[in-house]
């Protein structure tokens, strides 16, 4: 796998993408703020519009992988790549090499049944809980990590509860 640091015009991409969102999203005259910096409020907007149907701007679903992808390089410890063999950005944490393609997650998320709603949220929840088990993140990391979650109780946490408790059933049951 050839993955080098992006260069500064291959993260213009990023900045792109934010910029077409930071317009958009003040011509929808929307219900809070958004500057699409890369915090958990950009998590937020995306949410909003996809839950009110409401469409992208022209960088579409690319764009929006792109702006999920810089708040997880923003509030996570990862960094921004090249990755000669896909021919784009991908997210890879600094220690123990987790690699988090945003195109490919946010693709498969958008084409998903698993949630219909908080799709970029549970996105997010995935990268703190495998970041989590990876001892990627301690404890100086909670209060970004608990605002990726969001205020309520991570869907994705339950979700997995009950996975493992049907894996558990699976591998206790007759057999």
């Amino acid at each position: 796998m050839a993955l080098r640091p992006a260069t500064p015009q291959e993260l213009e991409a990023v900045r792109a993408a934010q910029d077409e969102f930071r317009v958009y999203w003040e011509s929808i005259r929307p219900l809070f703020p958004c500057a699409f910096e890369g915090t958990s409020i950009d998590i937020d907007a995306l949410d909003y519009l996809d839950y009110e149907g409401l469409r992208y701007p022209s960088c579409g679903q690319a764009g929006a992988s792109l702006v999920w992808g810089n708040v997880i390089a923003t509030q996570m410890p990862f960094r921004w790549f090249f990755d000669e063999d896909l021919g784009g950005l991908v997210l890879r944490s600094q220690v123990r090499g987790l690699t988090v393609w945003p195109f490919g997650r946010v693709y498969e998320s958008q084409r998903s049944a698993e949630t219909q709603f908080d799709k970029y949220r549970r996105l997010s929840e995935w990268v703190v809980l495998q970041s989590l088990g990876l001892h990627l993140v301690g404890d100086e990391d909670r209060p970004r990590l608990l605002a990726l979650l969001g205020d309520q109780n991570p869907g994705l946490a339950q979700f997995v509860e009950y996975a493992m408790g049907r894996l558990r059933a699976l591998r206790e049951g007759p057999g």
